[in-house]
Parts: structure tokens; C-alpha cells; sequence
């Protein structure tokens, strides 16, 4: 404790120095169908400033039972491959499935030739109707599902919006995008709409990629509220897969602490006393040993002492993993545009599926029903 408190005080000084909607269509056989301080990550501090968070575990940790999976599906390989690791989830967990398929500029304003106009509307059915008998073939070719085994709902306009939307209306559990991997560098490895449905959605998102087998699942933990539902989620994951667990701590001591120009050693990284680094490691590894035990799995621990991101990444390349799962900071409205930046870069950088666990908000639908 003293040395805890040695380290607390070391960084309050530091801190002193430093300072409109679109129509569509369903096609179903039923159709109702405390403050950190400076320079420690939040991992390094849950170590120590809340070493009882998991004692109520038992209550918080339970995962909810998926209900329904939304698979994002535009006849790309990377959305055949969401398809697949959606139907495989939802015939594990006996849920629901939809398959959610939008056009884009099924009407384009000719204003040299406003007729055109007209004539673009009136193909607006039919082309639908061949999208969804496209759809609903492959569908079938990939997963076996005949009509009445998955619901179908088209749309047309922007992916990233009709995805978010019909995520609301059904009330899903899960939304299964795949990762395409055209909007730059910084998201070469998830993609625009995938980056828009994993900040926006309201509930948890798996971005599908073609993975190695290696029967390795990787988890994420911070001790965090949030990490609790994704610690389930991992462990039944790793379950299902028939999988090794793997839980990492980030010590988070690579991000540096900058003393200002004021200082006597402007640009000073400062770091902890050994003996409370010691200390915060030892109690790490017993946060996620009681974990693993309160979910009656085994697990291997992992405790690093660098960057939280970086160390996620670094570790699913060398096991190597075929998930990665991490819980997302956002929760409702403006909330959801600071997903967290650990699981934004983990989700960017990773080469293999990601799982980014939200607790899943009440939508207007689930409520009106709860009313009713």
C-alpha cells in the first residue's frame, strides 16, 4: 500500500507540471417477424484503484443469450465470409438469422434528361426483386438456409446507415460485418462500413475475417465494467469453438507522461517505482486468475507493461489468434463516436475476426414491447 501510494502521489506532481428514410422489402416465410492518473493507462489503474470490481462478478457477468444476428451481405468475399461466421454463431446459440442487403443509387437524377428520372423509379421494384432472388440463391449455395430459415431485408441507400437502421428496428444482439478494407491506410484493415457500423451500432459487432484455424481466442481486459460483458463473451467463444483462451493486461506503461517546457527536464517520460509496478503486476494476475475461475474455464494470462493497442496486436500476430475480442467504451447517442481508442485501433489493426462486445441499449421497438 505505501508503495501504491508513493506512485499515486508521484503522479498528482506530474499532473501538477503538466497541464430521409428509404422503403424496402422483407423477405421471410414470416415477416413480422474514479479519475486515472496521468501516464497510466486505464488497464495499470483498475489494477489497483478498483481491485474489487470483479468480486460481484457472478451478478454482471452473465452474456445475455443472442437472439438475433444481423449479417451485413453484398456478394463480396469479405461478406460471404461474415455469412458464414454469422450462420455458424447463430446455429451455435439456436438464434435467428437476417441478412441485411442494401443497393446503392437505385434512382439517379437526370437533369438533362428528367424522364429518366421516372423510368428509374418504375425499375426500383423489379430490381429489388432480382436483388433478393440473387440474395436468397447464394444464401442458400453458402449456408444451406432454404427461405424460410433467414430473414432477408433489402434496402437500398448507403450501407453504413441501413445497417445501423434495420440493426435498431429488429432489436439484434449482434451485427457481422465483413472487413473490405478500402478507405485508406488507417482503416486498410477494416473499411469504412464496417468502421461505421462498429462506433454507431448499439450493440456489439463482429467484424468477420478469413482467420487462422489455431484454436486461439484473445481477450482483452481491462477490469473495467466494460470488459466484463467481453470476458463472457470471449469465454463462450472459446467454448464454442473449442478453443484456447488467452486473457492480456496492458500495464499501459509505454505511453509516456510529458512534464511541460516549465520542468526542470521538459519532455521527461515518468514512470512508477518498481515496487508499485511490482505490485500492480502481481495484483493483475490475480484479477484474471479469480476471472477464469468465477467463469469455470481455463486460460492462459498474459501481463504486459507497454502499449494496451499495440500489445493486443502484437500478441494476436504471435499466437497467432483467430479472434480477438474486446469491449467498447460507447454506449448511447453522441457516446457511441468515442467507441475507444484501444478498441477502434484493435479492430483497424488486427488481421483476424474481431468481436467489439457492447451491452446491447433498449431500442424504441424493445421498449414499446416491454410497455405492451
Amino acid at each position: 500500500m505505501q508503495a501504491l501510494r508513493h506512485w499515486r502521489l508521484a503522479f498528482r506532481t506530474a499532473e501538477r507540471t503538466a497541464r430521409p428514410k428509404p422503403s424496402f422489402c422483407v423477405r421471410a416465410a414470416d415477416s413480422r417477424a474514479h479519475a486515472r492518473p496521468r501516464g497510466l493507462s486505464r488497464a495499470s489503474s483498475a489494477a489497483w484503484r478498483r481491485p474489487c470490481v470483479l468480486g460481484g462478478m457472478t451478478q454482471h457477468v452473465a452474456r445475455p443469450a443472442l437472439r438475433k444476428i444481423l449479417v451485413a451481405f453484398d456478394f463480396s468475399g469479405p461478406s460471404e465470409q461474415a455469412l458464414l461466421q454469422g450462420h455458424a454463431m447463430a446455429l451455435a446459440c439456436k438464434a435467428q438469422l437476417l441478412v441485411c442487403h442494401s443497393i446503392a443509387n437505385m434512382v439517379r437524377i437526370n437533369a438533362l434528361f428528367p424522364e429518366r428520372n421516372w423510368l428509374d423509379a418504375l425499375a426500383v421494384p423489379q430490381r429489388m426483386e432480382a436483388a433478393g432472388d440473387r440474395a436468397e440463391q447464394r444464401i442458400y449455395e453458402l449456408t444451406a438456409r432454404k427461405r424460410a430459415d433467414v430473414l432477408l431485408l433489402l434496402d437500398h441507400g448507403p450501407a453504413g446507415p441501413v445497417i445501423l437502421r434495420h440493426a435498431e428496428e429488429q432489436d439484434v444482439d449482434l451485427v457481422v460485418v465483413g472487413s473490405h478494407g478500402h478507405a485508406g491506410m488507417r482503416n486498410a484493415l477494416m473499411g469504412s462500413v464496417a468502421q461505421r457500423v462498429v462506433r454507431y451500432a448499439h450493440c456489439s459487432v463482429l467484424i468477420a475475417r478469413r482467420s487462422p484455424k489455431s484454436g486461439q481466442v484473445l481477450m482483452a481486459t481491462d477490469f473495467s465494467d466494460r470488459a466484463l460483458p467481453a470476458l463472457a463473451a470471449a469465454a463462450d467463444e472459446a467454448k464454442r469453438r473449442h478453443a484456447h483462451l488467452t486473457v492480456l493486461h496492458s500495464l499501459g506503461l509505454g505511453v509516456p507522461v510529458v512534464i511541460n517546457a516549465t520542468a526542470s527536464h521538459p519532455g521527461t517520460q515518468l514512470l512508477p517505482p518498481k515496487e508499485a509496478i511490482d505490485a500492480a503486476r502481481a495484483q493483475g494476475l490475480e484479477l484474471m486468475t479469480e476471472s477464469l475461475a468465477r467463469l469455470d474455464v481455463e486460460g492462459h494470462r498474459v501481463l504486459v507493461a507497454g502499449i494496451p493497442e499495440d500489445d493486443i496486436v502484437e500478441t494476436a500476430a504471435s499466437l497467432p489468434a483467430e479472434l480477438v475480442v474486446v469491449g467498447s467504451r460507447g454506449s448511447s447517442g453522441l457516446s457511441r463516436v468515442t467507441l475507444g481508442s484501444v478498441a477502434e485501433t484493435v479492430a483497424t489493426r488486427v488481421s483476424c475476426s474481431v468481436l467489439v462486445v457492447r451491452e446491447a441499449e433498449p431500442t424504441a421497438q424493445a421498449a414499446s414491447a416491454a410497455a405492451s
